[in-house]
């Protein structure tokens, strides 16, 4: 697996799923408590800062205070990189404005969360992987065997 592709996952497991499963023991994961993973990311799982919103807040506060924004300034308020920055002015100055967020999270971030659970049951290492049932079982090595 590619370092950005781990660091994604890892990234999902860390904000999104392990805050809401994470009481749960592995091998009570069910597909019951995990469609309402799935529920609750959508109704509120949003725990990404919106860093484009803050952003063009101090862009919009800045202009109507009279000030010309700077891509240093812009960074520093979304807590972003320069590059940041100055791309997020590019954008605000052709009328590209950041979408308000309702609090869940966006459908392609379950999917994505999905994805990770998917490959991380899936893994032999793990012990247990979801089949067509709704009860997850032993997994089992290249020989039958139950795995590790």
């Amino acid at each position: 697996m590619k370092p950005p592709a781990w660091r994604d996952y890892r990234d999902h497991l860390d904000a999104d799923a392990l805050p809401v499963v994470s009481a749960t023991p592995l091998r009570e994961l069910d597909t019951i408590r995990l469609n309402l993973l799935c529920v609750h990311l959508l109704q509120q799982g949003r725990r990404h800062a919106d860093r484009d919103g803050l952003m063009f807040a101090y862009c919009r506060a800045e202009l109507a205070a009279g000030r010309e924004p700077t891509a240093k300034a812009a960074a520093a308020a979304g807590g972003m990189t320069y590059d940041g920055g100055r791309k997020a002015l590019t954008r605000y100055r052709r009328a590209q404005v950041p979408r308000q967020h309702d609090g869940g999270s966006a459908p392609k971030t379950i999917r994505n969360v999905h994805v990770m659970l998917h490959g991380a049951f899936a893994d032999p290492s793990v012990g247990i992987c979801f089949h067509a049932t709704r009860r997850p079982t032993p997994a089992r090595g290249v020989y039958g065997d139950a795995g590790p």
